[in-house]
């Protein structure tokens, strides 16, 4: 039998301060994920803020959890944590568990019988 295989690409977008790059799901890992690129210098409570409305933004565009990080011109983790618990955001919207389950493991459930 023949497996059906989609392929996606990443979405790049300029916000003017930053770049941002969605990255959809692939099979090893249950969510998309989004990447800031700050190119000019910015207070660390407006990245965060960013990434939270990046956070939004995406998914309403698309309903699959998204991790989003953010990164300077050199390619380093921007650190929230003056600002933040944590330097990544996660999230998600009105998802079944189904929905972060590996990509590989969902046509090898077995439904049980009723």
């Amino acid at each position: 039998m023949h497996q059906e295989q989609l392929h996606f690409e990443t979405l790049k977008v300029d916000r003017g301060w930053y770049f941002v790059e969605y990255t959809p799901p692939i099979t090893a890992c249950p969510f998309a994920t989004v990447q800031l690129v700050i190119i000019e210098e910015a207070q660390t409570e407006r990245v965060a803020a960013a990434m939270e409305k990046e956070l939004a933004s995406w998914l309403d565009r698309y309903p699959v959890p998204v991790m989003v990080s953010s990164f300077d011109g050199k390619g380093d983790l921007v650190r929230l944590g003056s600002v933040r618990a944590c330097d990544h955001i996660i999230g998600w919207k009105n998802l079944t568990p189904a929905a972060f389950e590996p990509l590989a493991n969902r046509g090898k459930r077995r439904i049980p019988a009723a």
